[in-house]
């Protein structure tokens, strides 16, 4: 919903929204990630057990670590990213430049990209 509505949205994407976003994409990850848990528990309710072994060893359990470690590391480093441009937000409010400028923060974004996979 978040996502929608802030690329949905008239106004200009500017770093907060564009920051906002990226945040919203992890958690919406978290959340696949979960839903595949969720999904896997109520399938073998009470039977866990005797199927294990075959999850553990599946492509869906694969998947479900990748998106846990991806959506983990990408909240945190889009968090990073959300503090540090605040801080140079109200640390330079006087500069009419900023030095957080939309092509250094895609830029950034896209290292987060990479190094959250």
């Amino acid at each position: 919903l978040v996502i929608a509505v802030l690329v949905l949205a008239k106004r200009k994407l500017d770093r907060s929204r564009l920051l906002i976003i990226n945040l919203a994409i992890a958690d919406l990850c978290m959340g696949i990630y979960l839903s595949s848990l969720v999904i896997v528990d109520a399938t073998t309710v009470g039977e866990f057990s005797q199927h294990a072994l075959a999850w553990q060893f599946s492509a869906a359990c694969q998947m479900a670590g990748f998106m846990a470690i991806f959506s983990t590391e990408l909240c945190f480093f889009t968090l990073t990213l959300i503090t540090l441009e605040r801080y140079f937000t109200i640390r330079h409010a006087m500069e009419t430049r900023s030095c957080m400028t939309s092509r250094r923060l895609l830029s950034l974004l896209a290292v987060g990209w990479v190094f959250a996979i």
